[in-house]
């Protein structure tokens, strides 16, 4: 049985389930967000949400077994509607939406010293001109696993990682349940490869790439493979799992530090 079928306003007031790609069904939802938040890995954990929309993953979350789910939403419609659909699902003290920007949420979470034991980050690297430092800042918040939901593009050869900048990306609007708004602007990308140097610097290591069950009820852009515009042929989405390490690899810039405060003995 699909979970939302218990709730299904979390699809039936989405608007994103009015897009021409990445569109929100019952299925698309439901076989994400069970590759993104494994039971076994949510289970007596605390949940933290970037980019919550309407809050599904905060009651698949909780459904499931986790102690807290707090989402961060800047948009008023799905931050207002997440907060109703959840109270009228969940128990209040369980859950907490909080209508901010990300980075000066996840600054003020660093500056306190506030952390949670999972974080989802998904549909939201593109959005920044340095995904580099918003990666920081979700490690830094983070004390056992990062999840990473975001739009596929190649890597380089021999192991390089790419970081690429586009002027003209998309974003749907929350204004209404039944209102189909896109906005642009300049947003980027980045390769697994890429993400998982920047994301080992902070001592969290790449332990999968999850691929959700084959979405029937609109187009999979995890299972199937498309031809990009560029020629690349690959998926348009992937779901990349990190975990915590002991170790971190080291920048230029640390290991020259390093040395230079080791010549100063």
């Amino acid at each position: 049985m699909n979970i939302f079928e218990n709730a299904p306003e979390f699809i039936t007031k989405d608007n994103r389930r009015l897009r021409s790609e990445y569109v929100t069904t019952f299925q698309s939802i439901a076989h994400r967000l069970e590759a993104q938040l494994p039971i076994g890995h949510i289970q007596g954990k605390t949940i933290l949400d970037l980019g919550s929309c309407l809050g599904a993953a905060g009651y698949y979350s909780l459904m499931n077994g986790a102690t807290h789910y707090t989402g961060i939403e800047l948009q008023k419609f799905y931050a207002n509607t997440s907060e109703e659909l959840l109270c009228k699902y969940c128990d209040k003290e369980k859950f907490k939406i909080v209508k901010e920007d990300l980075l000066d949420f996840l600054d003020s979470c660093i500056n306190k010293n506030i952390k949670f034991d999972v974080t989802l980050a998904a549909g939201i690297l593109y959005e920044f001109m340095d995904p580099i430092a918003f990666l920081q800042k979700v490690c830094k918040v983070t004390n056992e696993t990062i999840i990473i939901d975001t739009k596929w593009i190649p890597s380089g050869s021999n192991g390089i990682g790419i970081i690429a900048m586009r002027p003209n990306e998309a974003m749907v609007r929350g204004v209404s349940s039944d209102e189909h708004s896109i906005i642009r602007g300049i947003g980027s990308m980045m390769c697994v490869n890429a993400v998982d140097m920047v994301m080992s610097t902070e001592y969290y290591i790449r332990t999968n790439i999850m691929l959700p069950r084959n979405i029937n009820d609109t187009e999979d852009p995890y299972n199937t493979e498309f031809t990009h515009p560029n020629g690349h042929v690959g998926p348009k989405k992937i779901i990349i799992q990190y975990k915590k390490s002991k170790n971190a690899t080291k920048t230029l810039n640390d290991i020259l530090i390093k040395e230079e405060n080791n010549d100063n003995f």
